[in-house]
């Protein structure tokens, strides 16, 4: 019977683990860089950062930004990472407390 429940739980584990990856890969996949890098501004030189805006001078080439594609809902899928890491921590939990089970029973065997 215990072995029973333990195999339920690894699958429940298994299929945990395959919804988070697949909704990783769903967010990975939204994101595409711009192929031209953003502007941000700089500092003249010997400035402080708490120096007047005066200070600024031209605006720098950073890197490309991230944009996400519209058809992937973001907030979903942090709600199905989230219940899938509780799905996995469940099944965890039951694994060992039904390992805590057989030993137990092996105990109460041993002494009788």
């Amino acid at each position: 019977m215990i072995d029973g429940v333990i195999h339920n739980a690894h699958d429940g584990m298994l299929v945990a683990q395959q919804r988070l990856n697949k909704s990783a890969q769903r967010v990975a996949s939204t994101v595409q860089h711009t192929s031209g890098p953003t502007e941000s501004l700089a500092i003249a030189p010997g400035s402080t950062a708490d120096a007047a805006p005066a200070s600024y001078v031209a605006p720098l080439q950073g890197p490309p930004v991230a944009l996400l594609r519209e058809h992937v809902n973001l907030v979903s899928e942090a709600v199905n990472q989230i219940q899938a890491v509780n799905a996995f921590k469940a099944n965890a939990t039951v694994i060992r407390e039904a390992n805590e089970l057989g030993e137990v029973a092996l105990e109460m065997g041993a002494t009788e």
